[in-house]
């Protein structure tokens, strides 16, 4: 019997194990359950809308979008809602976006567009916040509508997200979208990446009205009070912020302001990346930028992946070598049970995190690859808070804090 400082080793690692492991992964399990009860906010049949429906600009800024925009776009036209602008902004794209833009303005008036011409990137700003405010100068009505160019609409979404807005009194509301998988490696990874970041960032609980500092949004699709957005400083006052969806939610619900964030897979879709190597730097950029520059929650994340997940494959192992070489305090069959329903717990759970973003829960059955590509994602998240340096959509970034503090491209 193998003791140290009076305790032996073997049963306290295999407690520890059991808490760490297939205890912490059904906690965090039921959490995500109940986070997305909490964040089901929009269903059909919609509410009615407020009468008259109040006018809603809306916004869809693009960096070498050729190959999505013209969708986005005319997605965007479709919309059912009665009292719609349309504002496209061409921002300092080299492939071709801004002439799409002009193709479509020119099959329909109701479009606006806006050409941010290359290298006029003022100091200090994002390129997104940047190309936001810029369309913002020319929007009207009650509410501001930001929507990514990578995003398709179905054609109630505007409808869905004023109705609810309007009948609850929220003054920004953002839609988690449903995730667009084509390839093997999308499928795989997409939905295991955004589940950690809702978990790394505690999404549901920007929701909570009692936690005036915990704010989060999707940048996505993001609804705002145009009177709340100027009050609180509009997207100049985060112009360094590379996350700045993220900030705006922060700083509106910070101001005493009514923040919600919903499932919204009904209503949008948005293909994200394309490629393995875009999601490794993509994700990386997803995770930085929240966080603003700090590791401490990548960190966690990446020890939360390793302890509560692929620690099942640890106990296994020593399962079967105590079952090939029986001695210790704890026998064979306790770890082989434990490993057993930590494996159970954990795929269940990731087939569910892979069925809620649109995708087939049968990937939960290759959670081993996926975990190990989020580690790959996450330690270039922490070298990115260790050098400060970012590169996102060809603008290289010097970022302190999540702040651009300098900007080329």
């Amino acid at each position: 019997m193998v003791e140290w400082t009076g305790v032996m080793i073997e049963p306290a690692i295999f407690w520890i194990y059991v808490i760490l492991g297939p205890m912490l992964c059904l906690l965090a399990a039921l959490s995500m359950v109940s986070g997305r009860h909490q964040m089901r906010l929009v269903k059909r049949p919609l509410r009615p809308l407020p009468d008259p429906p109040p006018k809603v600009t809306l916004i869809i800024p693009a960096k070498d979008e050729v190959a999505r925009i013209a969708d986005c776009l005319r997605s965007a036209l479709r919309q059912d809602y009665p009292n719609l602008a349309f504002i496209a902004v061409n921002d300092r794209s080299t492939d071709g976006t801004g002439q799409v833009m002009d193709q479509i303005a020119a099959e329909d008036p109701r479009l606006r567009v806006i050409h941010i011409p290359h290298g006029s990137l003022p100091p200090g700003w994002s390129g997104k916040s940047h190309a936001l405010h810029q369309a913002v100068q020319h929007a009207e009505g009650e509410w501001l509508l930001f929507v990514d160019s990578d995003v398709i609409l179905e054609p109630d979404a505007v409808r869905a997200a004023v109705a609810r807005a309007a009948a609850q009194e929220y003054d920004l509301f953002s839609f988690l979208l449903r995730l667009e998988t084509h390839s093997f490696w999308e499928r795989l990874v997409m939905p295991l990446a955004g589940a950690t970041l809702s978990l790394m960032f505690l999404v549901s609980l920007s929701n909570k009205d009692y936690l005036p500092r915990h704010g989060f949004a999707n940048g996505q699709f993001l609804l705002i009070r145009r009177r709340v957005y100027d009050e609180v400083g509009g997207h100049e006052a985060i112009r360094g912020f590379l996350g700045e969806d993220v900030a705006m939610a922060r700083r509106v619900k910070a101001a005493g302001y009514k923040t919600r964030i919903t499932w919204g897979v009904e209503f949008a879709a948005v293909r994200m990346f394309s490629s393995l190597a875009d999601m490794w730097r993509g994700w990386a950029r997803n995770y930085y930028a929240p966080s603003r520059g700090s590791p401490w929650r990548i960190l966690a994340a990446v020890a939360f992946v390793l302890l509560c997940c692929m620690s099942v494959y640890a106990a296994g192992g020593w399962g079967l070598y105590r079952l090939i070489k029986p001695a210790g305090e704890i026998d064979a069959s306790l770890w082989l049970t434990a490993a057993a329903a930590h494996w159970v717990i954990l795929t269940v759970g990731v087939a569910a995190v892979y069925g809620w973003s649109g995708n087939r829960r049968r990937y939960g059955l290759l959670h081993t690859l996926g975990l190990t590509v989020l580690l790959a994602i996450l330690f270039r998240a922490v070298m990115m808070c260790m050098t400060h340096r970012v590169e996102w959509r060809g603008t290289r970034y010097e970022a302190r804090d999540a702040l651009a503090v300098r900007a080329e491209g």
